[in-house]
């Protein structure tokens, strides 16, 4: 199957998940100030580790960005 085409959905079948967005909030002012889409597979959405995976991504990349520590508090 191609990955373009997972969006669509067969006469009398069910919408099934194709991505799901992730975005990293400020705590202060709730601003969003890092986000990605990824690909919802089988097995991150069996496993649940989609949302960790994604927001390890973005921790590291906005470590690397500042160059310095930085504190996160998961809800």
């Amino acid at each position: 199957m191609d990955r373009f085409n997972r969006h669509r959905k067969a006469a009398g079948r069910e919408a099934k998940l194709c991505y799901m967005g992730h975005a990293t909030m400020e705590n202060r002012h709730g601003l969003a100030v890092a986000g990605m889409v990824t690909l919802a597979t089988g097995t991150t959405l069996a496993t649940g580790t989609a949302g960790r995976r994604a927001s390890e991504t973005m921790l590291k990349a906005k470590v690397k960005k500042l160059g310095r520590r930085i504190t996160v508090q998961s809800l």
